[in-house]
């Protein structure tokens, strides 16, 4: 018997007590694969009593020229090769309703975030916040995360990884405040799994990273 439990450092509690009695004392020909994609966040009782062992992605352009060859989109490809490392996964993604969700909340922000603060607001509240439940926000928020890297690579007159949204985030590189807002994001991003409700985080994000604009 073999169990595979994915991104382990996302567990609740009442899981990691469990987890932890059957790592104690796994039952005869049973074995456990876990999965992190943080191993600081996960508990040393647990990282303890498992072999760890770190894979290699493939590279990335390589997944992403793979994909576009089985007829996924090029903007598609670039934002899903961060969280999928294998063409096949990547087009399967690129199908779901999840993926399709995050991304229109994705493009909104990014128009959102060219306009006046109460023009994001609005747009943010009324366009994106409704259809946020937690998985969603959390795949928005990586997104978001992803644009803001790269609106710091642009202010650094470097290549940017998201080639196919330069157009689109462009605009928002004049920003003073490009690295506080990405760490809010990221702090956002971790917040979720602290059973905060997701709209009041949201909310703090937009009005965080919007401080600098004229109402």
């Amino acid at each position: 018997m073999i169990y595979i439990i994915h991104l382990v450092e996302s567990m609740s509690v009442e899981a990691i007590n469990s987890l932890l009695k059957f790592l104690e004392e796994p039952p005869t020909h049973t074995f456990a694969i876990l999965t992190t994609e943080n191993e600081a966040k996960v508990l040393p009782t647990i990282i303890s009593r498992c072999q760890c062992m770190r894979m290699l992605l493939s590279p990335r352009d390589e997944v992403i020229k793979e994909a576009v060859d089985e007829g996924v989109s090029i903007e598609d490809a670039e934002l899903i090769s961060y969280f999928s490392n294998s063409a096949p996964l990547v087009l399967e993604e690129s199908k779901t309703a999840e993926y399709k969700n995050a991304k229109d909340s994705f493009l909104l922000a990014l128009e959102a975030l060219s306009k006046t603060r109460s023009e994001a607001c609005y747009l943010f509240e009324k366009g994106i916040i409704p259809d946020l439940d937690k998985k969603k926000a959390r795949y928005f928020l990586d997104m978001l995360s992803l644009a803001f890297k790269d609106l710091i690579s642009l202010k650094q007159n470097q290549t940017p990884l998201l080639s196919s949204y330069v157009k689109l985030i462009e605009p928002l590189k004049k920003w003073s405040h490009l690295e506080e807002s990405l760490l809010e994001i990221m702090k956002v991003r971790n917040h979720l799994e602290l059973n905060i409700n997701t709209a009041l985080l949201i909310e703090h994000l937009i009005n965080y990273i919007t401080k600098e604009f004229i109402l």
